[in-house]
């Protein structure tokens, strides 16, 4: 089941979204459209799930970050969903992978990651994020980042409680200082640019 939240902040994000070698975009009627050039962009987009348990985006235990990003590049892919859960940023970003990893007890996951993006391990959940965010970038992918939910876990259900307003999981005013840190912190990212949404909070709206 899609969720509301899904939908909304993906839609809001993928308006203000663009890409390192084409900025910025805007939208026109409900066109996508390269501001240098007027031309319309299309969005070709996977999905890159980094808000589940472990807040970690997934695949780092099989495969090196760097190769991942340039597989979905020469796929024919020019931007990613990657979603985080709000929580990992404002209750566990000094954290590190390697700390959450072992509070599941799964050395497997660990000595893999080890193995193929080692220092990941020793990184806050926020530096291994942005690093995904920087791999991207060096493939010219675009970066749609997808507030899913709130705990880390995988969704979705009706009763899962981790959706939108009035959800246990669902705190207003720390889902608005997720989306602030976020949007402060990737700020000036080349591949990751939401101008408005920017604006927006520096003037205090």
């Amino acid at each position: 089941m899609v969720r509301k939240s899904s939908i909304l902040l993906a839609c809001l994000l993928a308006i203000f979204t663009s890409c390192c070698n084409s900025l910025p975009l805007s939208v026109h009627k409900r066109w996508i459209i390269d501001d240098a050039t007027g031309k319309r962009v299309k969005l070709h987009c996977a999905h890159w799930v980094a808000h589940a348990t472990p807040m970690l985006a997934e695949g780092l235990d099989k495969s090196p970050m760097n190769d991942i990003a340039a597989n979905i590049a020469k796929a024919g892919f020019n931007c990613v969903r990657l979603s985080y859960a709000t929580y990992m940023f404002t209750r566990y970003a000094n954290n590190t992978v390697r700390d959450i990893f072992h509070t599941h007890d799964i050395p497997g996951i660990v000595s893999a990651i080890e193995k193929y993006n080692p220092r990941v391990l020793n990184m806050t959940h926020l530096q291994a994020y942005e690093a995904v965010v920087d791999a991207l970038g060096d493939h010219g992918v675009m970066v749609l980042i997808d507030n899913h939910v709130s705990l880390a876990k995988w969704c979705c259900a009706n009763d899962d409680q981790n959706g939108f307003f009035g959800d246990r999981h669902f705190n207003t005013s720390e889902w608005l200082q997720g989306l602030a840190f976020i949007a402060h912190h990737f700020k000036g990212k080349p591949n990751v640019s939401n101008r408005e949404i920017f604006k927006t909070l520096e003037d205090g709206n």
